[in-house]
């Protein structure tokens, strides 16, 4: 279960950073 959170908390950590860096992106 625990690998399952971290998991979790990996993917969305991922997608927020991926997310961050493309509107970063589209201003500049």
């Amino acid at each position: 279960a625990s690998k399952k959170f971290f998991d979790n908390l990996k993917d969305k950590f991922i997608n927020d950073m991926i997310e961050f860096s493309f509107s970063v992106s589209t201003k500049a």
